[in-house]
């Protein structure tokens, strides 16, 4: 068994439940009972719990852009392109590009248009 039996991609997902909802009795009640964190004891619970704490308070607020995306009817999507990413700083990228499509626009389409204007940046950077 690993000595963490999460990821930080675990404590990313945890921490997006609470943005802009700092109540620090509500996320650890609400971790204490989910998984993976149900199987954490002391210390090795108290340190994910304090992290996420800190990744909720570090999101940017992007209620402004959630709005215009619901406006226009765009979905936001997984997809991302980050550049800039300097191994001296834990791989942090300098930029990162978000995307939303239309719901019409399939997962190869969106795949596609992710692929093609990487390679347009890049030719171009």
């Amino acid at each position: 068994m690993p000595d963490q039996p999460y990821t930080q991609d675990d404590l990313r997902t945890e921490a997006a439940r609470y943005v802009g909802d700092y109540d620090g009795a509500e996320i650890l009640t609400a971790m204490a009972d989910r998984e993976p964190w149900v199987h954490l004891g002391g210390d090795a619970f108290n340190e994910a719990y304090a992290e996420v704490v800190h990744l909720a308070r570090l999101a940017a607020d992007t209620t402004e852009w959630a709005v215009h995306l619901g406006a226009d009817g765009l979905e936001p999507d997984s997809h991302f392109l980050q550049f800039g990413v300097d191994p001296g700083t834990g791989d942090k990228p300098r930029v990162r590009i978000q995307f939303a499509f239309a719901p019409e626009m399939t997962g190869p389409g969106r795949d596609a248009f992710v692929v093609a204007l990487s390679k347009v940046i890049a030719d171009n950077l």
